[in-house]
């Protein structure tokens, strides 16, 4: 099988990522919960990317982690609960009437965020959709959490 361009930085990123973790735990003494579960997300969705090495994959990748995203925030939220503060209390102390509208309007975005990825890896050139994957979905989640500002700042605790 010939290994070439992603798939073969997604083999070193992924050894690179625990040790920068395993370097973190031993200068703090702690792992934040968003810290492990990116590492746990990245050994397993790099570990399929690695074996499959197949391009198709790669561009249904965003579509899995935002679908996965969107169905445990809404798993949480039926549960009455926001799981978006257990993962990210630390960095954004807020009331927990501001947690839940955040936590709604997060899964909304990851399901649309997940959609607009099935639409552009069907109707566009992969070269279009490598932009959209570097480009458009870093800067629509900036821009979304930009327009949370406002909420943010409304129910905080400090």
């Amino acid at each position: 099988m010939d290994y070439k361009g992603i798939v073969v930085v997604t083999a070193f990123f992924v050894p690179l990522l625990l040790v920068c973790t395993g370097i973190l735990w031993k200068l703090t003494g702690k792992i934040s919960p968003m810290q492990i579960l990116t590492v746990v997300l990245v050994i397993v969705f790099g570990g399929l990317t690695v074996w499959r090495n197949d391009f198709e994959f790669i561009k249904m990748k965003p579509t899995f982690l935002y679908l996965i995203f969107g169905g445990l925030l809404g798993a949480g939220l039926l549960r009455g609960r926001s799981y978006l503060r257990l993962v990210m209390q630390d960095a954004l102390p807020m009331k927990d009437d501001g947690w839940m509208i955040l936590t709604r309007r997060v899964t909304i975005f990851f399901f649309v965020m997940a959609a607009l990825n099935e639409v552009v890896r069907h109707q566009f050139s992969d070269d279009i959709w490598m932009a959209f994957k570097t480009v458009g979905l870093p800067v629509s989640l900036f821009a979304f959490f930009m327009t949370q500002m406002k909420l943010m700042n409304k129910y905080s605790t400090q």
